[in-house]
């Protein structure tokens, strides 16, 4: 027990010792921790005066901001001020160009060659603001037309046109490189077409034996039908330039613009050929409000690179093309071209081929009559010749009246192809008692074997008129009957792809029961005459239209008695000949004049009477053309 008492003592000393240390340390640590709390708020009091000064400081450097920044604001609108100083005063030097492109000619290689490098500088040059093309011309040749629209079209540059005077076919294409078209007042515009000149020597004959190739295209590149082919595709072309640059503009259908038809200026407005009626200076002044231009000049391009103009001078022509000229100016003979601007100097030879007989036949023959200026291409000769040949005949040629007098005397039939001189009354006589004989006589009229490009200086007796109308009238009053210089086209082939559906080419599937005909289902002939006739005979119908008359039905192929009527001739020539039934009906043709029958003799005195009036076209045309 007394343990007991004597364990617990000690045990209650050692826990009040212990709680004397512990008591003694804590009071130790709380004055250290005071001491330390003392030290740390003298420290937070320095970095609380630090951070004032600080800010203090912060507050003096925003200010020395504030004031840079308001030197510099003053610096920067004092540099503007230079600024717009120095560009006033460069302005009253600097003025921007609006320049003028002028196309005043037929458009030939030769000078469009020479203008399109400075052309293409005006991209590049810092004063042209604007370009103004500048236009009165026919035209001109295909090539030379697609380069200057190209180098001008492609001008990063707003390109304004305007047509004074004549804006037509390959001007008229230029005109569309531009994106505004005014025209004066009296301008015309229009002609969207191609102009190709096929002379009686291209494609008509043979390539001669003096000249070896090695390929039957060799030497002329495409056959004719190819070559139309082209001529089409380059229509489509011209076509297709007008409507991608017209767009919505354009308020006419394309049927209307393919008749390659000239307008005047308020007429091309309505149909959206052009977007203004104005001149040069209402184009400059729209131009230079669209670009903003307070100052500026206008300066042709010779003017602006002293450069010299190279065009072609033909005052003695009266602004018009010389043709002989027009056929150099160009490898191909395809144009972008209005066709009454060109001077058809280009005469036919007046002689007959060579390759013709000149002595007496010697067997039953035909006459081909040569005394009356004939245009009759050695084309059609050579199968008309061929087809007598094989018949038994010989083609004997009269080359004076006298001669075509005494040659039908004995004559089998008589041909007379695309006169261009008047009959006398004794040959106009002796072709009539012919015909009253028995003589057959096949007349062949054709606008496009004699085109009027053809003007030689004839010598006298020369024609009257250029027109083989005038010169087969006798004929064709015996028969009571007449045609008109003109031709049919077929208005559904605008704008075909094939030369055979090309708009010259008139398909014929009407035909009276003949031996003309015999076998012939089709014929496609090359722009054949309508026939205007009031006797009864078997007769050939062809459908299609006249200028000036709309859309008509009429004989294109006629025959009476012993004369024959064939509006064409071109269709009989190589190439064409090939088309539908064309060779069938020249060998039934043949097989007519030369038929076994019985002949009489001449008439005492060969004297005949009077023909009778010729009656005249339809006085009131069934449809006038739009």
């Amino acid at each position: 027990m007394e343990r007991t008492v004597l364990g617990i003592a000690i045990i209650s000393l050692v826990l009040g010792v212990a709680a004397l240390l512990v008591g003694w340390a804590l009071s130790l640590s709380v004055a250290a921790l005071s001491e330390k709390a003392d030290s740390l708020s003298r420290t937070a009091d320095g970095l609380s005066r630090a951070v004032e000064g600080l800010r203090e400081g912060l507050d003096e450097v925003r200010g020395a901001v504030d004031g840079v920044r308001r030197g510099l604001d003053e610096v920067r609108r004092g540099l503007e001020e230079v600024n717009r100083t120095v560009r006033e005063a460069a302005r009253e030097e600097f003025r921007y160009e609006i320049v003028v492109v002028p196309v005043d000619r037929p458009i030939y290689e030769f000078w469009v060659q020479d203008l399109v490098p400075y052309i293409a500088k005006l991209d590049t040059d810092e004063r042209t603001a604007g370009v103004i093309i500048l236009i009165d011309s026919p035209g001109g040749t295909v090539g030379a037309t697609e380069a200057l629209y190209t180098a001008l079209s492609g001008l990063n540059r707003t390109r304004y046109a305007v047509i004074v005077g004549m804006g037509t076919s390959g001007a008229y294409y230029t005109a569309m490189a531009a994106e505004r078209v005014y025209a004066t007042p009296s301008a015309l515009v229009g002609s969207i077409g191609v102009l190709a000149f096929i002379l009686p020597d291209i494609y008509l004959m043979d390539v001669p034996d003096v000249i070896y190739t090695t390929g039957p295209l060799k030497y002329y590149g495409m056959d004719l039908f190819e070559l139309y082919d082209a001529i089409e595709e380059t229509r489509a072309n011209f076509v297709g330039v007008v409507a991608g640059s017209r767009g919505e503009r354009l308020r006419a259908p394309l049927e209307e613009l393919e008749t390659a038809a000239i307008f005047t200026a308020r007429r091309a407005l309505d149909m959206g050929l052009i977007d203004a009626v104005g001149g040069l200076w209402d184009a400059v002044r729209d131009m230079a409000r669209r670009l903003g231009l307070p100052n500026y000049t206008v300066v042709s391009i010779y003017e602006k690179f002293n450069i010299t103009e190279r065009g072609l001078i033909i005052p003695l022509l009266g602004g018009r093309v010389s043709l002989s000229a027009l056929l150099n100016a160009s490898e191909v003979p395809i144009y972008y071209l209005w066709p009454g601007a060109v001077l058809y100097d280009v005469a036919p030879p007046l002689r007959p081929p060579p390759s013709l007989p000149v002595e007496a036949p010697r067997g039953p023959y035909v006459v081909l009559d040569a005394a009356h200026i004939n245009m009759v291409p050695r084309s059609f000769l050579e199968p008309l010749i061929t087809r007598l040949a094989v018949a038994g005949y010989e083609l004997a040629v009269a080359r004076t009246e006298d001669e075509l007098i005494a040659l039908l005397e004995n004559a089998t039939g008589l041909i007379v192809a695309a006169p261009m001189a008047e009959y006398g009354r004794a040959a106009l006589d002796a072709v009539l008692n012919a015909s009253e004989r028995g003589v057959r006589v096949a007349v062949f009229y054709d606008t496009r074997i004699a085109p009027i490009f053809f003007v030689p200086i004839f010598p006298e007796p020369g024609p009257t008129a250029l027109d083989p109308y005038m010169a087969i009238t006798g004929i064709l009053a015996a028969l009571n009957a007449s045609t008109l210089p003109r031709s049919m086209y077929n208005a559904s082939g605008l704008g075909a792809e094939a030369a055979p559906n090309n708009w010259q080419f008139v398909h014929v599937r009407t035909f009276d029961g003949d031996p003309l005909f015999a076998n012939v289902t089709e014929l496609v002939l090359f722009s054949p005459a309508p026939l205007y006739v009031s006797g009864g005979g078997p007769a050939a119908w062809a459908r299609g239209h006249v200028r000036g008359y709309g859309e008509v039905e009429a004989p294109v192929i006629y025959r009476q008695g012993n004369i024959t009527v064939v509006a064409t001739m071109r269709s009989f020539t190589p190439y064409f000949i090939n088309l539908g039934d064309n060779a069938k009906f020249l060998d039934n043709l043949v097989r007519w004049l030369v038929e076994e029958r019985p002949i009489a003799p001449p008439r005492a005195g060969g004297a005949q009477p009077p023909p009778p009036e010729l009656p005249p076209y339809p006085p009131k045309p069934p449809e006038e053309a739009p």
